[in-house]
């Protein structure tokens, strides 16, 4: 039985059970947070943007990020490209809305929120490679490599796999 997906801490993923990874039946994904517990994680993230002057991702970055969440290495993905939803317990939003917003991250650490990933960018600058940053910045790689990719254009997300 495979293990299941680990967070940034190296504990298996928010709600994950072995067998739950990428590409799992969809009976065997944990459920989304209830509406009531959604409502509140969206009313905290809906305040926080507020408070920061609403700021937003280029498209590009957005879209590598709702890439990076299809692809499910959390086992925490639901729904489709229309209406992609987070499993997480401190998430279940709508990631076509939250990857927008540039002071928004994922709660397992697989994109940042533009501040940490300005962090990001001046942390590779200096040389170090992006798994050497996001130890550092105790999150994914690949939100690393969102961040150096962020603002590259409309061919962000496919110049992901070419940042080493």
């Amino acid at each position: 039985m495979p293990l299941p997906p680990k967070n940034v801490r190296g504990k298996p993923a928010a709600g994950c059970r072995p067998g739950c990874a990428p590409g799992c039946q969809p009976a065997d994904k944990p459920p989304l947070p209830s509406l009531a517990r959604r409502g509140v994680n969206f009313v905290k993230a809906s305040v926080q943007h507020v408070a920061q002057g609403r700021p937003q991702r280029p498209d590009a970055t957005k879209l590598a990020i709702l890439e990076q969440c299809a692809a499910n290495e959390c086992g925490l993905y639901r729904g489709d490209l229309k209406k992609p939803k987070c499993a997480h317990p401190d998430c279940g939003c709508n990631l076509a809305a939250k990857a927008g917003w540039a002071d928004q991250q994922c709660p397992e650490g697989y994109w940042l929120a533009e501040q940490r990933a300005e962090q990001a960018r001046q942390l590779a600058a200096s040389g170090k490679t992006p798994a050497q940053v996001a130890a550092e910045l105790g999150c994914q790689v690949q939100a690393v490599r969102i961040a150096l990719a962020g603002g590259a254009g409309p061919n962000a997300s496919t110049n992901l796999a070419q940042i080493p």
